[in-house]
């Protein structure tokens, strides 16, 4: 149950501010972000098992997934949706990657695709059965696993009442800010109503921002920025934003 916050326009260190929680099972191997590819240049980690990623930059923008639940729709057979993720990050632009998502959606699993630059994005969402694709507007906006600024979602108001404690100037203070927000773990009173096949203290546990249960949780969390002062750059943490530090992932962009 992923969280990404993503601010465009909305703050004078970055045009595009992306920060971003990857949850996911324990046992489920990946490396950390680095160079997938060189041509088209593309920097993201990278899911062991399947080869796809979950957030990734490239020249133009950034682009990453949250999964849709779909507990009754079992994914075996389908492609993995963290290879829709490269494909898109090896688009040549912005508006390419969004075409391409909504085209390829058939054949995974449930999901929602951002893409973004420092102008905006879209984020597209596949349920299974048909494909819409919502606006990134000037802003901050947050997407967990459904569409994006769910109204009466508690991680998408836990996240946006933190967001007002962003600072207003300093790269790496607006860092540790950020990694503050993904750090929470507040959770709602009464657990969500949905997935509806999950016992109700798991869905309350996945309700927060950062998530720690037995089997699955926060496994690490990245921050991303392009234009404006901090140019392109690109942090991660391997393990929960609780836990630790987030160190720079080096760049060979402009």
């Amino acid at each position: 149950m992923c969280v990404v916050l993503i601010g465009v326009q909305c703050h004078p260190v970055a045009s595009l501010i992306v920060a971003a929680n990857r949850d996911e099972f324990y046992d489920r191997p990946a490396v950390p972000p680095g160079i997938l590819s060189r041509v088209p240049l593309i920097i993201a980690g990278q899911d062991v098992r399947d080869g796809g990623t979950w957030l990734g930059m490239t020249s133009w923008g950034v682009a990453g997934l949250t999964n849709e639940p779909s507990g009754d729709r079992p994914a075996r057979g389908r492609r993995s949706r963290g290879l829709l993720v490269l494909d898109v990050l090896r688009a040549g632009s912005k508006s390419e990657a969004v075409a391409h998502a909504e085209a390829a959606a058939p054949g995974h699993a449930p999901f929602h695709l951002f893409v973004a630059d420092e102008d905006g994005g879209g984020v597209v969402n596949w349920d299974g059965e048909r494909t819409t694709t919502d606006p990134i507007t000037p802003g901050w906006h947050v997407l967990a696993n459904a569409t994006m600024d769910t109204p009466g979602s508690f991680k998408v108001l836990c996240a946006r009442r933190l967001l007002e404690e962003i600072p207003k100037d300093g790269v790496e203070a607006v860092v540790r800010a950020l990694q503050r927000v993904l750090s929470s773990h507040a959770k709602p009173e009464r657990p969500p109503a949905r997935p509806t096949w999950l016992p109700e203290q798991v869905r309350r546990d996945l309700s927060s921002l950062c998530v720690h249960t037995r089997q699955y949780g926060t496994r690490s969390c990245s921050i991303l920025m392009k234009g404006g002062r901090a140019g392109a750059r690109y942090w991660h943490l391997e393990g929960p934003p609780c836990e630790g530090r987030l160190a720079t992932v080096p760049l060979p962009l402009g």
